[in-house]
C-alpha cells in the first residue's frame, strides 16, 4: 500500500501562524486525502483546538509569532497524541526532551509532508 493510500481519513490539527504555509498544508493533506481537523493561527487557538477537537495527530510550527508552541507540544503529549514539529531553523531550536520528535524542515516538499504523516499514522495505529 503507497504511503498517501494509508494517510486516507487521518485526521490532521495543524498548527501555523503563517497563512499562507497554513493552506498551503491544508491543500496538500486534502490531497493525500486527509482531514484537516483544524488550523490554528496562535498558541491560545492552538489549546483551545486540542481541548475541543478530535484527530489523530498535529503538525506544529515551532515558532508562532515569536512564542514557541511547546505548551501545546506538552499538551499532545500528555495526551498521547502524536506530532510533528515544522520549523525553518532546524532541530537546535527543539528541547531536550523533544529531540527525538518528527521534523518537518521548512521549505519542505509534498513528499516531506507525506513522509511525516505516514510516520505519525503509523504511530496512531500501531
Amino acid at each position: 500500500m503507497t504511503k498517501v493510500l494509508r494517510l486516507k481519513d487521518l485526521r490532521v490539527l495543524i498548527v501555523e501562524d503563517d497563512v499562507v504555509i497554513s493552506m498551503l498544508v491544508r491543500d496538500m493533506l486534502g490531497d493525500f486525502g486527509c482531514v484537516v481537523a483544524g488550523a490554528a493561527l496562535d498558541l491560545d487557538e492552538a489549546l483551545d483546538m486540542i481541548d475541543r477537537l478530535s484527530f489523530d495527530c498535529a503538525i506544529l510550527d515551532i515558532d508562532l509569532g515569536g512564542a514557541p508552541s511547546f505548551p501545546a507540544a506538552d499538551r499532545l503529549r500528555d495526551r498521547d497524541i502524536p506530532f510533528a514539529y515544522a520549523t525553518g531553523h532546524g532541530r537546535g531550536v527543539l528541547r531536550p526532551m523533544d529531540r527525538a520528535t518528527l521534523v518537518l524542515h521548512k521549505p519542505f516538499r509534498e513528499q516531506d509532508v507525506i513522509d511525516v504523516l505516514d510516520q505519525l499514522g503509523a504511530r496512531v495505529s500501531g
